[in-house]
């Protein structure tokens, strides 16, 4: 069993079986008419690890944090409504460390669920892909605060401030030449 405590202080555990996975890929799915079976529903499906719609791409993903909350929903709901926490108050304690905490759990059921030889190599992938992803954010943290970025930001602002500084010296050079006035002209 995974476990994980949203940012209230919850805990809250998530275990896999086949009608739980039903139950995420009919209650994900928004496609009308549909029957929840594998091959054709657009729902979740939790054990799609290797697929088109492999579950860690598709819940791992920022753009779709509101489909993992909605997912942990309906793998928690049965703990939530036992504590009279509903939907709102359940999203509103995934935020920050918590959905992280949260992801790495339900990541932790997914492997669980499976039998030793296949739950061994995903949990391996995941440690191995939680590395990469750690090393990832530290280069691009170093990138951001490197010199060479610095540099190409203010070279890109010294342009932008270059260009708007023209914009007005020829707004006032054209502002500043009329043409003679009638007064000027002599008269013949």
């Amino acid at each position: 069993m995974a476990r994980y405590t949203d940012a209230e202080g919850n805990e809250w555990t998530i275990e896999l079986d086949a009608p739980t996975i039903r139950a995420v890929r009919s209650a994900t799915c928004e496609k009308p008419d549909c029957d929840h079976h594998r091959d054709h529903c657009q729902g979740v499906d939790l054990v799609d690890v290797d697929g088109a719609n492999n579950v860690f791409v598709r819940l791992g993903n920022v753009d779709n944090i509101e489909l993992l909350i909605d997912t942990l929903w309906e793998l928690c709901h049965e703990q939530a409504n036992a504590r009279s926490i509903d939907t709102t108050t359940f999203a509103k304690g995934l935020r920050g460390d918590a959905l992280d905490a949260a992801g790495v759990a339900l990541r932790e059921a997914i492997c669980d669920f499976f039998p030793k030889e296949k739950r061994e190599l995903l949990k391996t992938m995941g440690q191995r892909n939680e590395q990469l992803r750690e090393l990832a954010v530290a280069r691009g943290i170093a990138r951001i605060n490197s010199e060479e970025t610095e540099k190409m930001v203010l070279d890109e602002l010294d342009k932008k401030v270059d260009a708007d500084i023209k914009k007005v010296l020829t707004r006032l050079n054209s502002a500043s030449s009329t043409p003679d006035s009638a007064e000027s002209t002599p008269d013949a």
